[in-house]
């Protein structure tokens, strides 16, 4: 996976639109937004729930992305299966600019 070149991944929040009844419950929202994984970016459309605690809107998701969109192998190990997803989990938290 080439890590010594590629040590991390990012999402970069273009827009998140959170509805007016987020309160103390988790309401569902959109996070529009661009990934970048091996040096590979893309815009994603990812889905995730958003509640207000403490003055703060916290965001929290998850997104299964094929390995190769990004250019990706998966890891070959004889005798096991190896999935060619990864799940990234993600959490924002925004608060109102003033």
């Amino acid at each position: 996976m080439n890590v010594q070149q590629f040590p991390t991944a990012t999402f970069t929040a273009t827009s998140a639109s959170v509805p007016g009844n987020a309160m103390t419950q988790p309401v569902d929202v959109t996070v529009v937004g661009k990934m970048t994984i091996h040096g590979v970016t893309k815009d994603m459309t990812l889905n995730a729930k958003a509640q207000l605690v403490g003055g703060r809107v916290e965001i929290a998701g998850s997104a299964s992305i094929p390995m190769a969109d990004f250019g990706v192998a998966p890891p070959f190990a004889p005798f096991v299966t190896v999935d060619s997803t990864v799940t990234i989990e993600f959490d924002l938290f925004m608060t109102k600019a003033g």
